[in-house]
């Protein structure tokens, strides 16, 4: 989704930007470019490179920008033709499992990268367990912050969480440009529904565990049995979906919980202009949590769990309640907070928005992405 936007919106202000992906399968190698699919399936790396090459001279491109690409190899010929500037959407360059997050345990993981990857790998399930595997996300990291990382001209993170992680490692400061994602502005939001006679509590996500979706059920049982006028929507689906459904009818809550599936843009827009509040419950270490600033543009406060990246855009007591990752009380008892005090709720909105607006929105965004994009693209002649 960020890439689309990308490609959409760099021409617009001014720039022309080419997108290819590359996807490696047992020494074959499929690239495709934005919006014209499969262009060539090509064997061998030195084909691969000459593709890139012809591709290069071509479009007369001045310099790349690397996303999720994980073979060093391909790393090292961008390196050596142009400048690259590393954009970096998780933890995976200085995480073997790449998410930084115990499974078994359900936990994140706090701990610099090293020999007790091999271990906790194996332990708590934070990687695939194929040992080819291990050896081969190892190597990688190794690879990024050991020699990569140096060479690129600057490596641009989503969060506050991301930049940490790249500093335990050994990064440079210097190197790190914390860029955070965006969201399309919308005009006349429902900064406050205080008339409406129901209040509609939203959750947006993946029905899986590490997103906290029954941890969420559990803190607002007591809450939605109490008052009549409160419904929990939930958007998203999952392998857990029938599993909440029987946690919401134990609970007494199948007059109180709505779950919607899937919803495209136009509908999810929707849930988030009526809905009263919005619940980030994720447990997993999130990069940063797009849902937050599309719900900050509808003005609307969130109450999540204080975890991975969610602490960029989520300020404890100004557009909503960061509250200790797990802490299903505490969860209940600042929905509660927000539901019944009309005054708080509504600083919260505004504050929300108002964030929005400064902070999140594309102008913000791609103006400082060019900005690096011209400094060193230049930095080349």
């Amino acid at each position: 989704m960020y890439i689309n936007q990308l490609q959409n919106l760099l021409p617009v202000y001014g720039h022309k930007s080419y997108w290819l992906g590359i996807e490696e399968r047992a020494g074959a190698f499929s690239i495709a470019e934005f919006n014209k699919g499969r262009l060539v399936n090509i064997r061998g790396l030195k084909n691969v490179f000459h593709f890139i090459m012809e591709y290069i001279n071509k479009n007369e491109i001045d310099i790349i920008n690397i996303h999720n690409i994980f073979n060093p190899s391909i790393i090292k010929f961008c390196l050596s033709v142009l400048p690259v500037v590393k954009s970096v959407h998780s933890p995976v360059m200085v995480c073997p499992g790449k998410d930084k997050f115990w499974r078994y345990s359900e936990k994140p993981c706090n701990i610099k990268y090293g020999l007790h990857c091999f271990k906790h790998i194996y332990t708590e399930g934070c990687a695939n367990r194929s040992p080819k595997r291990v050896i081969k996300a190892w190597n990688y990291v190794n690879f990024e912050t050991g020699e990569a990382a140096g060479r690129y001209q600057r490596i641009v993170v989503m969060s506050d969480y991301i930049r940490k992680g790249m500093l335990e490692c050994g990064i440079p400061e210097s190197q790190i440009v914390c860029n955070p994602y965006f969201t399309p502005e919308i005009n006349d939001p429902d900064i406050a529904v205080f008339s409406s006679e129901i209040k509609r509590i939203l959750f947006i996500g993946r029905l899986i565990s590490s997103k906290g979706p029954h941890i969420m059920l559990k803190s607002l049982a007591r809450l939605l049995n109490k008052r009549n006028d409160l419904i929990l929507d939930v958007i998203g689906d999952g392998k857990m979906k029938e599993s909440l459904k029987s946690m919401a009818n134990n609970l007494g809550l199948n007059h109180k919980v709505v779950f919607h599936g899937w919803m495209d843009k136009a509908g999810v827009d929707l849930a988030l202009r009526k809905s009263y509040l919005i619940l980030f419950p994720s447990i997993y270490p999130e990069a940063f949590g797009i849902v937050g600033i599309e719900s900050m543009m509808h003005g609307k406060p969130i109450v999540g769990f204080d975890v991975g990246g969610v602490g960029t855009w989520l300020k404890d007591g100004v557009n909503g309640y960061l509250i200790p990752v797990g802490d299903g009380d505490k969860m209940s008892e600042r929905t509660e907070m927000l539901l019944s005090d009309p005054s708080i709720y509504e600083k919260m909105c505004i504050n929300a928005r108002r964030m929005a607006l400064e902070r999140y929105i594309p102008e913000v965004h791609i103006n400082k992405l060019i900005g690096i994009y011209a400094k060193y693209a230049i930095a080349k002649d």
